[in-house]
């Protein structure tokens, strides 16, 4: 039964504490008919195989305690034991075990708390990030998010939407995209499950968002030039964080007072791009 339990713990990730409640509420999943030991077939779902035949009577020395002699002058006599019935009994208990079903059924009726692990973090902006993770159920309906915040001990945390990761005995990714995160600034998080036996904590991880970095701006040449119009041209980069780009032009060698074109949205990228107005 140690080698049985410790493919339990393998298969649960988790060591299980008393398995008496599990023995018996297995064992009362079973068909006794169908999973008498004298007539079970192969390939059964048993858990336990129900011993119904025979008792534990032993022989004894006349004269000892509760030995029962039969004929005057017996040298032996039989000190009776229990008798074998349907279901628990004293003789065999619950019965012989089917150890494949036992360990496989065996999250049917114990209810484990979620195993945890923090993952990492990546797309890590001046103003958001994405937080990663895997999460077991381990056999029960589980939801998980993820906190943060900028205590080490996430006192205060912000959290992520709750998501549902059903009910299997598996590792299940999860990863959540926040934002709203101030530049430069060093951020903790874990996340978090739970499940009807209760609330788990990952580790804790940290990322630090990095400085917001101005745009690089060139302005370019002018083209096209008419009486009434031009053509006028630039780059920028926006550095990473999300910019927009626009051209002053007026007739003040210092542009006070200029007119303005309309913005142009020029993402967040790292690279230069140009923009051009007419």
């Amino acid at each position: 039964m140690a080698g049985i339990m410790a493919l339990v713990n393998q298969k649960l990730g988790s060591a299980q504490g008393n398995a008496n409640a599990a023995f018996y509420a297995l064992a009362a999943r079973d068909n006794r008919s169908s999973c008498n030991a004298t007539t079970v077939e192969s390939g059964n779902a048993c858990n336990f195989y129900d011993i119904t035949t025979d008792n534990i009577a032993v022989p004894c020395i006349p004269g000892s305690l509760n030995c029962t002699v039969h004929h005057a002058g017996d040298s032996v006599g039989v000190l009776n034991g229990y008798t074998s019935t349907t279901g628990y009994d004293l003789t065999t208990g619950l019965g012989s075990v089917n150890a494949t079903n036992l360990v496989n059924n065996w999250h049917l009726v114990v209810v484990n708390q979620p195993t945890v692990s923090t993952g990492a973090s990546s797309n890590v902006t001046s103003s958001g990030a994405t937080l990663s993770g895997t999460v077991n159920p381990n056999g029960a309906d589980t939801h998980a998010w993820f906190q943060y915040g900028t205590s080490s001990t996430l006192a205060g945390a912000s959290s992520t939407t709750m998501q549902d990761l059903g009910s299997g005995t598996s590792n299940v990714a999860v990863d959540a995209a926040i934002t709203g995160l101030t530049s430069n600034t060093q951020y903790y998080f874990r996340v978090v499950a739970s499940n009807s036996a209760g609330t788990v904590n990952g580790t804790i991880g940290t990322f630090t968002t990095p400085a917001i970095v101005v745009p690089t701006v060139t302005t370019g040449g002018s083209s096209n030039v008419t009486t009434s119009g031009a053509s006028v041209g630039g780059t920028a980069n926006p550095n990473g964080t999300d910019t927009h780009a626009w051209f002053q032009y007026g007739t003040s060698s210092t542009l006070a007072g200029a007119s303005s074109t309309a913005m142009q949205d020029l993402g967040s990228g790292t690279s230069a791009v140009a923009s051009a107005r007419l």
